[in-house]
């Protein structure tokens, strides 16, 4: 990722952060590290850490999605960096990432106008000999997939494959299969049916009831709509 790219993500958080209204007005710090932090000019993503307080609201919110399996900071998130991606945000870490030796930058606390955070993001500036913060807690398992799997699930398979309660490998999948088009038409990745349209006479066509439900089509190499099979990396693991 670009770094001016990078540098856009955090002033939109900033624009949101500045506008309020709820969870946003529960966020007390907002800090950055990493690479982006040090000056890279092309960082994966940015380091954030945010403390937060709860209120009954996202309480019950943070309970409901434990007991369902999915992201208890899914409304946080949301609210700090809406459907963007690159800014990969630690909740509550401050004490854990400082103990262990993370360079922590202050952009943003509770009490303080919006600006000031403007004005220490404009402070970072771009270092052409920063390179990319290493990564910890890795396996080569995730080499090249990296930057999709956030820190604290690295954290965690990694302690995993340390205690050997698991084993983790990553797998390439296989170009999907395509076949070339028979007519414009095929290019499109979903073929649908046009509901019936009445004569000129005014009787109804036959129904099309008979007919196959929609077919979903891969579109070949080299096809208008410009895009290849996907080449999927993915973790298998097995007790």
């Amino acid at each position: 990722m670009k770094r001016e790219r990078a540098t856009t993500l955090l002033n939109d958080m900033l624009d949101r952060l500045e506008a309020g209204g709820w969870p946003l007005d529960l966020v007390d710090e907002i800090l950055v590290f990493g690479s982006y932090a040090r000056g890279a000019l092309n960082p994966s993503d940015v380091g954030m850490v945010v403390e937060h307080r709860r209120d009954d609201r996202l309480t019950s919110e943070f309970l409901h999605a434990l007991s369902y399996g999915r992201d208890p900071s899914a409304s946080m998130k949301r609210a700090l960096k809406g459907n963007s991606r690159g800014l990969q945000i630690h909740f509550g870490e401050r004490k854990t990432l400082e103990a262990e030796g993370f360079e922590l930058t202050l952009l943003w606390t509770r009490g303080e106008p919006v600006d000031a955070a403007r004005a220490r993001l404009a402070a970072i500036t771009p270092d052409p000999t920063a390179g990319r913060a290493p990564r910890d807690h890795m396996i080569e398992a995730f080499d090249g997939i990296d930057r999709w799997v956030p820190r604290p699930v690295r954290i965690t398979l990694t302690d995993l494959v340390d205690r050997k309660a698991v084993t983790i490998r990553q797998l390439q999948l296989p170009d999907a299969e395509t076949r070339p088009p028979r007519s414009p038409r095929d290019t499109h990745p979903l073929e649908r049916h046009q509901p019936a349209a009445p004569h000129r006479s005014g009787r109804p066509r036959p129904s099309r009831s008979h007919l196959p439900p929609p077919r979903l089509r891969l579109p070949a190499r080299g096809t208008s709509t410009g895009r290849s099979p996907l080449v999927v990396d993915t973790l298998i693991i097995g007790l």
